[in-house]
């Protein structure tokens, strides 16, 4: 028995995930101030790789409740104070050092000029800062200073390359080449829609990889499975 197996686009997939979801409205931050918003994203964006979020939003509080967050403040901390404030999240000394270094980034260029950049020159200058990849640059793009900047993360990788999104002899494994493919089906928005777009459709996709298409996924309780080729596979095995 064969399974029907429908042909997904980037924005159907995403109109399907918010019909499902609902809108995330991420970047999830716990102060009003914008300027402070700002600098939570920011570190939120560097502690967040390797760790799960909840030890993250343990540190922020940390920050919250010292009044902490301010680029002055920050950089006034030495490393090993740094590095005690943000254990919790992993890797400490490492992640205090990127900490260091992109918020001496931030006061050396300004944030007013920054948030006056394009996107590609943005991105560039914090893919130059030594901790910085291309998933943390493009959070802070993104989420930070409202870049129109797909995000491409691990659960991204794992979904789009079941749903065999882009063809099956796509390279799911490349940042690049899975960014530039969703940015492409994007341009149909214009900037100010893009960014919303990217925000959410991140989000989304990190929620269902959450609840359903994890490493072990749930196929038979997932509404994309007659898109997924991964449960195509699966079902003809199985009959």
């Amino acid at each position: 028995m064969r399974v029907a197996f429908k042909k997904l686009s980037v924005l159907k997939l995403y109109e399907l995930l918010l019909d499902h979801y609902g809108f995330q409205n991420w970047w999830p931050v716990t102060v009003k101030d914008k300027e402070q918003q700002l600098i939570e994203i920011v570190l939120g964006a560097i502690l967040t790789q390797n760790t799960a979020w909840k030890n993250v939003e343990i540190v922020i509080k940390k920050f919250v409740d010292s009044n902490l967050l301010n680029i002055e403040k920050i950089l006034a901390l030495d490393l090993r104070e740094l590095s005690s404030l943000i254990r919790r999240a992993g890797f400490p000394n490492q992640k205090a050092a990127t900490i260091k270094r992109v918020f001496q980034f931030l006061k050396r260029e300004r944030v007013s000029k920054l948030l006056t950049m394009d996107c590609d020159a943005l991105r560039k200058s914090f893919l130059n800062i030594k901790g910085v990849g291309f998933e943390t640059a493009d959070v802070l793009c993104l989420y930070a200073f409202n870049k129109p900047c797909f995000v491409v993360d691990a659960y991204t990788k794992r979904l789009f390359s079941r749903l065999a999104l882009f063809g099956e002899s796509f390279n799911y494994n490349s940042y690049e080449a899975l960014k530039l493919a969703v940015e492409e089906q994007a341009k149909v928005f214009k900037t100010n829609e893009r960014v919303m777009f990217f925000k959410e459709f991140h989000a989304l996709i990190d929620e269902h990889c959450k609840r359903t298409c994890k490493k072990q996924p749930s196929c038979n309780n997932c509404f994309l499975k007659h898109y997924c080729k991964h449960y195509s596979k699966l079902y003809k095995l199985k009959h």
